[in-house]
């Protein structure tokens, strides 16, 4: 159903305020195809919807351009860059690096050392400890050199609950 002249209308004036066009269709009672198909038909109403968008935009960059002259408000300028550049400027997401992961297995090394008394087992557990450190290429499968696979790593582990603890005692064990 093409939209009437008052949804193109509240359309503008919706992304005028700085929302999405999918906020504007649910307010007006349109889809997203409606909208498109008017968009796509009238010319008129594309630009005016364009300058809209553009409008709303110029005046959110105006308002954090003028918050950032005080300096009490310097997060904004800090939001400004990340949001500009986010490449150069964004946080990075939390990553392990070789010094961490050759920290973590030294660690989990003098672990095992401590609490694995068989030789064998130590031994093993430790030759599998300096594989960890290992650099590998990119994309390298680390799963593949411990011959399993990542499906089988993902798996939810087994919680025992205690009705499983319960039911695995003997006569026995109870009295």
């Amino acid at each position: 159903m093409p939209l009437t002249p008052d949804q193109q209308e509240e359309v503008c004036r919706i992304a005028l305020l700085g929302c999405d066009r999918e906020t504007a269709c649910l307010y007006v009672d349109c889809t997203q195809v409606e909208l498109r198909d008017a968009l796509n038909r009238d010319t008129a109403f594309r630009k005016r919807l364009r300058k809209a968008e553009a409008n709303a935009e110029v005046s959110y960059m105006n308002t954090i351009h003028e918050a950032v002259k005080d300096s009490k408000n310097w997060r904004a300028s800090v939001w400004w860059f990340e949001r500009r550049n986010p490449e150069r400027f964004a946080r990075k997401a939390a990553t392990v690096t070789a010094r961490d992961l050759a920290a973590a297995t030294a660690q989990f090394a003098a672990f095992v050392n401590e609490e694995i008394h068989d030789r064998e087992d130590r031994e093993r557990l430790l030759t599998r400890l300096d594989d960890i450190d290992r650099p590998r290429p990119e994309g390298a499968d680390y799963f593949a050199d411990f011959g399993t696979t990542r499906e089988r790593s993902t798996e939810e582990p087994r919680v025992e609950t205690r009705e499983d603890s319960i039911s695995d005692l003997s006569a026995e064990d109870v009295s």
